[in-house]
């Protein structure tokens, strides 16, 4: 018997606990006791369903819940949502009271107002609160107190409002351009006969039965309209389209010099065409002037490209204009004279041409490296570029990149020059190779100009003759 009274107080203690699995099975004797444990396991099966009723709607629940003690004045529990929202672990949110929750500006305000919570029982209103990150977050806030622990336990849910907020503001926003809107469309619904604008109407045989004062000006005498009939072919062709399809059309058309624009408009109620006209000759003409300045600046930019063009294929040297991703922009007939080829580069890169050209890219790779040096430091590069041509024969070339850039200092274009120095260098290569035979050989030389007087004399005849190169240098070799 003992043993059972154990089973039933440590049945309890597990309840008291929220262990709501735990249960003792009953003897089978059907005695008291036995009853007793029933209605123990019952109260067990409660409490496990009250527990999950609590869990559905407290943890899964959309909204932050926090439950509020006001004897301690902190939180007691809160769920997940609560703990996403505020940035806080369930271990930090114990440790605040509800002021905490508020910006600094706010917690004095506030204070008083919680503070009068347990007396009115329920409070409700939109605010701002601080995350644990410092973020000002819009919240729906409601505090109400709970029917349960002698007025001490309020539950506070937080409901984020940031994007519905958003919306409101858009829909203030755009509730007042529509005012605005509005207003300005009741400034100009002026009645036909206020309108400066020409309006018309016409039956279904295409008669004048209404027109305003600005139809009168010239609108009737451009379009052919005399005694009520309309005698304007373009125009009548219109109307019967109009008419079979039974829509709108909105049109321009040009008469006297005058030029409108025309929304006709079909009155299916009373097989009316109304007609809608605005003059807009001013703006049409302000058009075709702006059409000309435009037409105009693109021929003096064309004048201005064809005359720089025709320097740069004039100049005898290899010259090409790069984008900044090293994108050939232009090259003269100097550089490539095979039209096709030149054609084919522009907008392509070096790779793009060795590729074209089925040849390797050594080159194309060492000039890459040297045109994103001048990227970087916006300086010149120059080097000497040399192969050899189909025929055999050597070809060297000065080339080099110069950076362009703007008043601001910026990257425009860079422009690549080449110059064919092959003759200057095998003269300089031949002339270094005389100096040396001419240093180093036992006989006198001496170099003279036209005029027969000394220029230069080797060491040898300086040795023999006894003279300095400074005392003979322009004298007469006679």
């Amino acid at each position: 018997m003992d043993k059972r009274f154990d089973e039933i107080q440590e049945f309890l203690i597990q309840l008291a606990s929220g262990n709501f699995d735990y249960n003792v099975s009953p003897s089978g004797s059907q005695d008291e006791l036995d009853a007793v444990i029933l209605g123990i396991n019952m109260l067990g099966e409660e409490l496990k369903s009250s527990q999950e009723k609590y869990t559905a709607l407290f943890e899964h629940a959309g909204d932050a819940i926090l439950i509020f003690s006001a004897t301690s004045n902190k939180f007691v529990d809160s769920n997940k949502a609560a703990t996403e929202l505020l940035g806080f672990s369930a271990e930090d949110i114990r440790l605040l009271t509800i002021v905490d929750l508020f910006p600094k500006e706010e917690k004095a305000s506030m204070e008083s107002e919680i503070t009068d919570l347990k007396s009115i029982g329920q409070t409700h209103f939109d605010t701002k609160i601080e995350t644990k990150d410092g973020k000002l977050t819009d919240v729906s806030f409601l505090a109400k107190l709970l029917p349960y622990g002698d007025d001490e336990f309020f539950q506070v849910s937080l409901r984020d409002i940031t994007e519905s907020k958003k919306v409101s503001t858009r829909l203030i926003q755009k509730n007042a351009e529509l005012n605005a809107a509005q207003k300005k469309i009741s400034e100009l619904s002026k009645f036909p006969s206020e309108n400066p604008n020409p309006i018309l109407r016409f039956n279904e045989k295409f008669e004048l039965v209404y027109k305003n004062a600005a139809s009168i000006i010239n609108f009737l005498s451009d379009f052919k309209i005399k005694e009520n009939k309309l005698n304007d072919r373009v125009l009548l062709g219109y109307f019967k389209k109009i008419q079979e399809n039974r829509n709108s059309e909105r049109i321009i058309q040009t008469r006297n010099k005058r030029h409108y624009s025309l929304t006709l408009v079909y009155v299916e109620e009373f097989n009316y065409i109304n007609i809608y006209a605005s003059d807009i000759t001013n703006f049409i003409n302000q058009v075709k002037e702006n059409e000309k300045s435009l037409i105009g600046l693109k021929d003096e930019i064309q004048s201005q490209k064809d005359f720089y063009e025709r320097i740069l294929n004039s100049i005898p040297s290899d010259v090409a204009v790069f984008d900044k991703k090293q994108r050939y922009l232009f090259v003269n007939p100097n550089g490539i004279q095979d039209p096709v080829t030149r054609n084919f580069l522009i907008g392509k890169d070096d790779f793009d041409y060795v590729n074209f050209k089925g040849i390797s890219d050594e080159k194309a790779v060492e000039r890459r490296k040297l045109f994103n040096r001048i990227m970087r430091t916006k300086t010149p590069e120059t080097w000497l570029d040399e192969f050899t041509l189909k025929n055999g024969r050597r070809k060297v070339v000065l080339r080099s990149f110069n950076p362009i850039l703007d008043e601001k200092g910026k990257f425009r274009f860079v422009i690549g020059y080449g110059t064919d120095i092959t003759k200057r260098v095998i003269a300089e290569e031949e002339n270094t190779k005389l100096s040396f035979v001419a240093k180093n050989t036992n006989n006198g030389i001496l170099m003279l100009d036209k005029n027969r007087e000394i220029t230069w004399a080797n060491d040898a005849f300086l040795e023999r003759s006894g003279y300095s190169l400074a005392k003979i240098i322009g004298q007469s070799s006679t």
